[in-house]
């Protein structure tokens, strides 16, 4: 984990497609308001209103292509993200508090 750590904190698109970067800025915005946890402090999971939403909010990304938007991200693969989005924000939560 370490070692994917660093070589993803800094990724630098080399495409110029502008579509593209348009898709990946806006799947981010998303993705790092995913919260770990919820009011309660209980680990944020699939049956939480807040998971639902993220879930949703990934799944109407799109590619803004003119007259036929394309939405590349469904609602299995948008749980699979905002899951590992939670698990790798609590784990750099957990080694800033020196846990690991």
């Amino acid at each position: 984990m370490q070692e994917m750590e660093h070589s993803m904190d800094a990724i630098k698109l080399k495409c110029s497609s502008h579509l593209f970067k348009k898709f990946v800025k806006e799947m981010d915005e998303v993705l790092s308001k995913t919260q770990t946890h919820t009011v309660n402090g209980a680990q944020t999971s699939e049956k939480d209103e807040h998971f639902k939403e993220q879930r949703s909010r990934l799944a109407a990304v799109k590619v803004d292509i003119p007259m036929c938007p394309v939405y590349p991200i469904n609602e299995w693969l948008a749980e699979d993200f905002i899951r590992d989005e939670i698990e790798t924000k609590t784990y750099e939560q957990d080694k800033e508090k020196g846990w690991d």
